[in-house]
């Protein structure tokens, strides 16, 4: 599920991501933003779910680095489809 430029939910940071809800308010108030898309943070949460393991301890700075290396490689190889 994608969330176009114009779409009401686009201005919910809890759906669009506080980014994409600041640049649909500026297009709102006249500013010019080009059309954009976004993949709404619960979809991306549900698909991350399956794909990134629980965080380790957050003092755990090795074991961080390890686990966002791991993250980005898992997340890169997926291929995003549309529902």
């Amino acid at each position: 599920m994608l969330v176009g430029t114009g779409d009401p939910r686009l201005a919910d940071a809890g759906v669009s991501g506080h980014k994409f809800a600041r640049q649909e308010a500026l297009r709102q108030a006249g500013f010019r933003v080009p059309e954009f898309f976004c993949v709404p943070a619960e979809v991306f949460d549900t698909v991350a779910r399956d794909l990134v393991p629980p965080p380790p301890d957050p003092g755990d700075e090795a074991a961080l680095t390890a686990l966002a290396a791991e993250a980005a490689g898992r997340l890169a190889a997926e291929v995003p489809q549309e529902g």
